[in-house]
């Protein structure tokens, strides 16, 4: 209870105001709990972001394994490439302190969580390289070698999000997801 009451504080205000505006205390003062209940939770500020940008991967990778074990067996592979990206962007866009925490806040905080991040990247790019030869297996799109591919579609990612996150009005969800599958489908299947 108490280590939720911290995340929701510390995901309010690294997710607002950035991580130098969530100082220990402030984050201690929004979830009404003392700087003692805080180090009985996180070793650190750095401690509560990890574990801030962990639930935020985990919540991303829940959506898209649902999305994928509600695809169709033979779904057209452009509405296969919509679906898992529309669940990705969906796992973020309706909150936008997770689309600024994931996207902007964690850059360049530390060593340690830039190397965090970046193991975390090399995951994704793993799962969805692996996702690409399994859909070569299925006889779905040519084969080809993916993972240049793949870092390029997660820089477009990281890019467009930090993006939409400073940009007033925001695009719509479906700008983002449309332009995401236009770029990943055609990479995939250029001759």
């Amino acid at each position: 209870m108490r280590r939720d009451k911290l995340m929701a504080a510390g995901l309010q205000l690294y997710g607002t105001e950035g991580y130098n505006a969530g100082t220990v205390a402030r984050v201690c003062a929004l979830a009404n709990l003392s700087t003692r209940q805080f180090y009985e939770e996180f070793a650190s500020r750095d401690d509560l972001l990890f574990a801030l940008y962990d639930r935020g991967q985990e919540i991303s990778g829940r959506f898209l394994a649902e999305a994928w074990a509600e695809a169709p067996a033979r779904e057209y592979t452009r509405d296969l490439i919509h679906r898992n990206i529309a669940a990705y962007v969906d796992s973020f866009i309706d909150d936008p302190r997770w689309a600024t925490l994931l996207f902007v806040t964690v850059i360049g905080v530390s060593p340690e969580l830039e190397a965090h991040r970046r193991r975390t990247r090399e995951n994704w790019i793993g799962v969805q390289c692996a996702i690409a030869e399994e859909l070569v297996r299925q006889g779905r799109i040519p084969h080809r070698e993916f993972r240049p591919i793949v870092v390029a579609f997660v820089g477009a990612i990281d890019g467009l999000v930090y993006d939409w996150c400073h940009t007033l009005p925001r695009p719509a969800r479906e700008t983002i997801t449309d332009t995401l599958t236009h770029m990943l489908f055609h990479a995939i299947n250029a001759p």
